[in-house]
């Protein structure tokens, strides 16, 4: 399923994956964030500067941070849409 889906992503077959499934990709895959930013532009999405949980992923991302639980733990604190779980360890 969760290649399945990445594959879809990478190669423009899904037409509007959700923002948060991209979101967890990243933290997942553990991308730098020029990956992100490329994995996000490839399903026709972006960082947004303005949005809250956008700088939180940002941010863990910049430090490293790809433990899908904390940043969930993080985003949920902040009242935020938290990512999808798909890369539990």
């Amino acid at each position: 399923m969760v290649r399945k889906a990445f594959a879809k992503i990478l190669s423009g077959d899904t037409k509007n994956p959700q923002k948060r499934t991209v979101l967890a990709f990243c933290i997942g895959l553990k991308l730098s964030i020029e990956e992100s930013q490329d994995l996000l532009a490839s399903a026709d999405l972006a960082f947004n500067p303005y949005d809250k949980r956008d700088k939180l992923v940002r941010d863990c991302i910049l430090s490293g941070q790809y433990d899908v639980g904390q940043v969930n733990e993080m985003l949920y604190a902040c009242k935020q849409v938290q990512l999808g779980s798909f890369f539990k360890e």
